[in-house]
């Protein structure tokens, strides 16, 4: 039987555990739009990690650098990432949400169209654009399972963008360069090359619950990164390590939904019935 429970979040060294007790969400049909498609509704199983919240818990856009002479929000500033798992097919749906379109370097609504007096804004996220998840799955520290567009692309496509679900293979350069060998079994797809008309980054990972080193009642790490080193005219932008519980896993048959360790409490948190954590930010941002 499926939980549905308020969430939990919890403090631990790294930041905030979000303990989520939600039924699975089902199929979610992908349009390129994450806040319509992973709405936050009663009872839905939708994962809400927001990034630089504001005072209210809302998100902000205010933390990734960008030249003054670009007239909107850079496509590589995250708004919230969202979770959505289907029990039924064994599918993990990611939706990042961007406040312009993602990928869109220079923030003019033309994905791959310079319209800065400097810089680089590459089509289909091409050169060293990225945009990637990573994925803990034993817990340890360290990601496991990487999925997204590199920076380091592939010389043959192997989807939209070359989206790829890969082996985490650290690399000193960053996530965006830690795509080891591809996980067949579990490549799932891009929904969509982001554009005007699909602004944001969806894709799914299939076979979610048969990755080795999972323990669905312990739960999963996950992070994200979206940027370019070499575009000049903006920053980077980060969701550092959230800790998911699985949805709707029990415990030794005993109905009790489990609560990792360690369990102090700090704030019992519901928006409009979805899971929401928030990232809280410490580093620096300063126009270029």
């Amino acid at each position: 039987m499926r939980q549905h429970n308020c969430p939990i979040l919890i403090a631990v060294g790294f930041g905030l555990i979000l303990v989520a007790r939600t039924a699975s969400a089902g199929a979610i049909q992908l349009t390129g739009n994450v806040e319509n498609d992973f709405p936050i509704e009663p009872g839905n199983g939708i994962v809400v990690i927001v990034d630089n919240p504001d005072s209210f818990g809302n998100p902000s856009p205010g933390d990734v650098a960008q030249h003054a002479s670009l007239s909107g929000t850079t496509g590589w500033n995250i708004k919230d990432l969202r979770l959505a798992y289907d029990d039924s097919a064994d599918r993990m749906s990611f939706g990042l949400n961007f406040w312009g379109i993602a990928g869109d370097a220079d923030g003019d609504g033309r994905p791959g169209q310079l319209s800065a007096p400097l810089g680089k804004d590459r089509p289909s996220l091409g050169g060293l654009e990225s945009i990637v998840v990573a994925l803990d799955l034993n817990l340890d520290g360290t990601p496991d399972v990487i999925a997204g567009v590199p920076a380091n692309k592939p010389s043959t496509g192997k989807g939209t963008d070359h989206f790829t679900v890969a082996q985490y293979k650290q690399s000193p350069a960053g996530m965006a360069f830690s795509f080891g060998d591809t996980l067949t079994e579990h490549l799932g797809a891009l929904a969509f090359d982001p554009s005007a008309e699909h602004p944001d980054f969806q894709f799914t990972i299939d076979n979610f619950m048969q990755f080795d080193g999972l323990v669905p009642e312990d739960g999963f790490i996950v992070s994200a990164f979206a940027g370019a080193p070499d575009d000049v005219i903006a920053g980077e932008d980060y969701i550092s390590s959230t800790r998911i519980a699985f949805p709707g896993r029990e415990q030794g048959g005993s109905g009790d939904p489990v609560v990792p360790e360690p369990s102090t409490v700090l704030a019992w948190a519901l928006m409009a019935g979805g899971a929401v954590a928030y990232r809280v930010r410490t580093r620096s941002r300063q126009p270029l």
